[in-house]
């Protein structure tokens, strides 16, 4: 995904200097992501007051995340990746052992209720999630998962355990993070 800019402070945030949509977030532990998909309508005023917040936030501490000690918060502004139908697109967190792809946790319906399907590397349904978070309807198999599947592997390798996080938009793969303790390690 392409960066646009690192800011330090909030008060450093000039929508001037930004395409018209974008995605802004502290670095610092997970949520606080404000997706602009036009500056006219974007509340800049909001979306700082909530960053500065999060910056304070020692999620090494709240969440026993200690690798977060190790990170300076920022706020980075990325790439919109816009798939023409969801506000957010849909996110396939690939939850990796030893270097080894294992399953997929897919996250869609962001705007609205979360919804959170798991998928093993063939693309058969896994009930491991809460009845309230399913979909009703399997979720389509994303055009790239073979790529995805190897790309998964690649970022996964040399780690006992980590979640690969990757978006298929307008048949492209793209990297969104890797995650080290999901859920403060509880997934």
């Amino acid at each position: 995904i392409k960066l646009y800019k690192k800011y330090d402070d909030v008060e450093q945030i000039n929508l001037e200097e930004l395409p018209d949509k974008f995605v802004i977030k502290a670095n610092n532990g997970c949520g606080n992501v404000f997706i602009c998909r036009g500056k006219k309508e974007f509340n800049l005023e909001e979306c700082k007051k909530r960053l500065k917040r999060a910056l304070k936030i020692n999620f090494a501490k709240e969440n026993f995340e200690y690798h977060y000690k190790y990170i300076k918060p920022c706020i980075v502004c990325e790439e919109y990746l816009d798939d023409k139908v969801n506000v957010a697109p849909v996110d396939y967190k690939f939850v990796c052992f030893d270097g080894k792809p294992n399953c997929i946790l897919v996250c869609s319906d962001r705007a609205n209720k979360l919804k959170l399907d798991y998928y093993d590397l063939n693309w058969n349904y896994l009930e491991y999630s809460k009845k309230e978070y399913r979909n009703e309807e399997q979720m389509e198999r994303p055009s790239n998962l073979e790529e995805m599947i190897k790309v998964a592997e690649i970022l996964s390798k040399g780690h006992k355990f980590v979640r690969v996080d990757l978006y298929d938009v307008n048949n492209k793969v793209y990297f969104g993070e890797m995650t080290f303790t999901p859920a403060a390690g509880t997934i």
